[in-house]
């Protein structure tokens, strides 16, 4: 297991920009001094999702390394971007969590939305929004437009999880 100690012999962390930089030339291509890392993607989206740093054959991610770097050990759940951006891994903007609060503060609806809008779905009579709180599912109303009904959402998303930034 990486320790602190032997991740601040081969990099150094910026708190201030969340960015790594090696310290050490680690292969032919990664001299002392250049960016370390490049952006994980997702394989079925194809989309990036998060900043990967490969050390020693395996990869780790930056935003955990941060936590690493900064408090002396691995979070023992997940980090949360606070704002909602995977790839700002400054560390005032990560924060532990439970995979439930990690969920709280998703942002945008999965790519199958036939609405386009987080917590709203599209019914014979109208738009549906809905919310999840421990498990629970809560139906918070029926709205003639898909607008409306986000709002609706965002509202109660707001009262609900502790964890969500919008």
């Amino acid at each position: 297991m990486l320790t602190q100690a032997q991740l601040k012999e081969i990099l150094d962390y910026d708190p201030d920009t969340g960015i790594f930089r090696w310290k050490i030339q680690m292969a032919k291509h990664t001299p002392a001094g250049k960016i370390a890392g490049g952006k994980c993607y997702d394989t079925k989206s194809k989309n990036p999702t998060r900043v990967s740093i490969q050390i020693s054959k395996k990869p780790y991610c930056a935003h955990r390394l941060a936590w690493l770097y900064a408090f002396g050990k691995f979070p023992e759940n997940f980090i949360d971007h606070i704002d909602g951006n995977p790839f700002n891994n400054k560390i005032n903007n990560l924060r532990e969590c439970t995979d439930a609060q990690n969920a709280q503060n998703k942002r945008k609806p999965p790519s199958n939305s036939s609405t386009g809008f987080l917590g709203v779905c599209s019914r014979k009579y109208g738009f549906h929004a809905h919310i999840q709180k421990n498990g629970k599912h809560i139906f918070i109303g029926s709205f003639k437009t898909p607008e409306e009904a986000h709002q609706a959402y965002l509202a109660k998303k707001r009262e609900l999880h502790e964890f969500c930034t919008i």
